[in-house]
C-alpha cells in the first residue's frame, strides 16, 4: 500500500494510485493505519476451533481383531519383533535402517499368510495404485503403519517415553 499510495514515483511525479485515478491525493502513513484499524473494528475477532491432537489408532486401515491375528502370527514367529519395534522408536537419532529393514521385511512375510491380508491388497481402487504397482505394494503399507501405530500405542503417548541416543 505504501508503494502505491504514499510514495512518489521519481518519473510520473505522483504516486502510482493518483496516476491510476484510484484517489485524489498523496496519502500518509497514518491514513493506512487508520483504514486497517478500522477494518479490524468492523469485525469481531473469531477464534478458530482448536487443533485436535492426532491419534494414530483412528487412522487404522484394519480391524483391532486383524491387528491381534497378525501380532499373534508375527510374534510366534520373530519373538523379539515388539523389543526391536520399541528400540526403533526409542533411539530415532541412530543408523537403524538395517533394524527398520528387517522388522517390515519380517512383516510383509508374516502378512502374506493372512488371508484379510490378501482380501485387502485385491480390493484397493485402481485409481490408489501408483503406475507400476499392484495391489500388494499398498497393503503392505497399510498393514506396516497399522502395526507399527499399534506397537507405538504400546509405548504410550508420544512424548511419554523416553528419547535415547
Amino acid at each position: 500500500m505504501y508503494y502505491n499510495l504514499v510514495r512518489i514515483h521519481a518519473s510520473l511525479r505522483v504516486t502510482l494510485a493518483i496516476a491510476a485515478g484510484v484517489t485524489d491525493k498523496v496519502w500518509e502513513i497514518a491514513d493506512i493505519v487508520a483504514l486497517i484499524e478500522a477494518n479490524e473494528a468492523e469485525r469481531p475477532m473469531v477464534r478458530g476451533a482448536y487443533r485436535k491432537k492426532l491419534n494414530l489408532m483412528q487412522l487404522r486401515t484394519f480391524s483391532d481383531a486383524q491387528i491381534k491375528e497378525f501380532m499373534r502370527l508375527h510374534l510366534t514367529k520373530y519373538p523379539d519383533a515388539v523389543e526391536r519395534m520399541h528400540f526403533v522408536m526409542k533411539h530415532p537419532f541412530r543408523d537403524n535402517h538395517d533394524e527398520i529393514y528387517r522388522n517390515r521385511r519380517e512383516m510383509r512375510d508374516t502378512a502374506k499368510q493372512l488371508a484379510f491380508f490378501h482380501a485387502h491388497a485385491k480390493a484397493i481402487p485402481k485409481e490408489r495404485l501408483v503406475h507400476g504397482t499392484d495391489g500388494y505394494y499398498h497393503a503392505n503399507y497399510d498393514i506396516s503403519a497399522d502395526v507399527i501405530a499399534y506397537v507405538a500405542n504400546m509405548l504410550g503417548p508420544i512424548g511419554s517415553y523416553e528419547i535415547e541416543e
